[in-house]
């Protein structure tokens, strides 16, 4: 039995004591220790006249020595087995940091693709765009603002949920996606209904999508669930609503279209929920409202409209903050 104990593979003392961790090097240390004190007393029952005393201190030392040794055999395999699974947890985490390095060139690398303004070429419109991440990290937010081939802009934000490259690689797809459709001939409300069975089933999006003619200054628009877009005149603002429900998974929804014109000195305004959210409330009036009121006593140029639009958000979001501004300047 004790030489079972002593060298059964994978389990037995001599296998914990060639262990390199913490375990291993507390037995091999003590473990003579342990098998020496029973030895010694052993070795000194020799020498005295054999009683039934003597005998009875022979048995219980050898027999204490060995239970010294069992409990110290479990106390270092114990021993050992925290210091692997803490060894695994250290190379899980090494690994989790490794992925998050790798990933982090990535999606520094999609930064310049997430917002893009072309429309060259395009007299009497002023266009501007910002953008903030949610918590240092790259989400789903994505817009363009691009000129089409029949000489229309085009302009689509989409909101993606979710952190991370993914999610962001998702949001890039859907807006190209979206702008494509419309390069095809179809209107904002067209495209909306087409691209919903592109995405994966666990993410959900809102988008808002429009055409503008930039001789007429004639708007379609299409809002997928999104924030309302505000529209600033001289005197007024005008909120237009989502024409439908989010993007998801397999939707195809009929949604409806805002129709109308953008005067010499109006100008429109996109924007994420990270921006302002029609779930937010102060006094009754919900954040979109507000901020509306706060552009009617701007006016100016696009650019300084997209940094008060900024400047309204939560300078330390949690979630993306994107802006596109289009103004009418002549």
């Amino acid at each position: 039995a004790v030489g079972i104990f002593m060298m059964r593979p994978a389990a037995g003392l001599l296998s914990t004591a060639s262990s390199p961790g913490a375990g291993g090097r507390l037995l091999r240390w003590f473990g003579p220790l342990v098998l020496l004190t029973p030895g010694l007393i052993l070795l000194i029952t020799e020498f005295v006249p054999p009683t039934e005393r003597v005998d009875v201190l022979a048995f219980v030392s050898v027999g204490f020595g060995l239970l010294l040794l069992i409990l110290l055999s479990f106390f270092v395999r114990a021993l050992d087995q925290t210091a692997i699974e803490a060894a695994t947890s250290a190379a899980h985490a090494e690994r989790a940091r490794t992925g998050l390095k790798q990933e982090a060139p990535v999606v520094s690398g999609m930064s310049e693709m997430f917002h893009i303004v072309d429309v060259t070429g395009v007299e009497g419109w002023d266009v501007a765009t910002r953008y903030r991440p949610g918590s240092g990290s790259v989400a789903g937010d994505t817009s363009v603002v691009q000129r089409l081939p029949d000489g229309s802009i085009a302009a689509v934000l989409v909101d993606l949920t979710g952190h991370g490259a993914d999610p962001a690689v998702w949001a890039i797809r859907l807006r190209d996606l979206l702008l494509q459709s419309m390069v095809a001939g179809a209107g904002p409300t067209q495209a909306l209904g087409l691209v919903g069975w592109a995405l994966p089933d666990e993410l959900l999006a809102s988008a808002i999508v429009l055409r503008l003619d930039p001789a007429t200054g004639s708007v379609l628009l299409g809002s997928a669930g999104h924030p309302p877009a505000i529209v600033v005149s001289e005197q007024e603002t005008m909120l237009k609503s989502p024409t439908g429900p989010l993007l998801y998974l397999e939707h195809s929804a009929l949604y409806e279209e805002h129709e109308f014109e953008l005067e010499i000195g109006d100008t429109l305004v996109a924007f994420s929920d990270g921006i302002a959210d029609v779930q937010r409330t102060v006094g009754g009036r919900t954040e979109p409202e507000i901020l509306a009121d706060l552009l009617l006593a701007e006016g100016g140029v696009a650019a300084r409209t997209a940094d008060l639009v900024l400047g309204f958000a939560d300078p330390d979001p949690s979630d993306d903050q994107t802006v596109v501004v289009l103004r009418r300047a002549g």
